[in-house]
C-alpha cells in the first residue's frame, strides 16, 4: 500500500490502482541430487551425511555458479556436536565401572569419539 500512496497510483476513493512488478533476470536454483552434492560439501559435512546426523541440501544456480547449502539435523541421531571440529559426528560409549546399589550410585567411564 505504501507504493500506491507514494507514487499516486489509482484513485483512493475508487480503489482502482494497479501495480505490476516485472522482475528481469530471475534465476532459478535447482536442488542437486545426493550424488551431486558431495562435491560442494566440506569433508566434515560429508561425514555427517554418511552418519545420517545431518542431511544437507545443496541448491545450485548455473547462471552465476552460486550455491546455497542447507542442513537438517537428523531427528533420531545418537551423534552430538564435537567440541573440536564442531560437526555432529561425536558419539559416546559408557562403561560401568561400579554398579549402583541401594546406598550409592554407579561409577562409569564415558568415552567420546569423533568420527570426523
Amino acid at each position: 500500500m505504501g507504493l500506491f500512496n507514494t507514487w499516486g497510483i489509482g484513485n483512493a476513493q475508487r480503489n482502482d490502482g494497479i501495480l505490476i512488478l516485472v522482475s528481469k533476470g530471475d534465476r532459478e536454483m535447482r536442488r542437486l541430487a545426493e550424488f551431486e552434492d558431495d562435491s560442494y560439501l566440506a569433508q566434515g559435512q560429508q561425514v555427517e551425511e554418511a552418519l545420517k546426523s545431518v542431511d544437507y541440501d545443496v541448491w545450485y544456480c548455473p547462471y552465476d555458479d552460486h550455491t546455497k547449502i542447507e542442513g537438517y539435523k537428523g531427528w533420531f541421531s545418537s551423534y552430538s556436536a564435537c567440541t573440536k571440529c564442531n560437526h555432529i559426528t561425536m558419539y559416546s560409549t559408557r562403561t560401568v565401572l561400579t554398579s549402583a546399589t541401594t546406598s550409592r550410585s554407579d561409577k562409569a567411564r564415558v568415552e567420546y569419539t569423533c568420527k570426523n
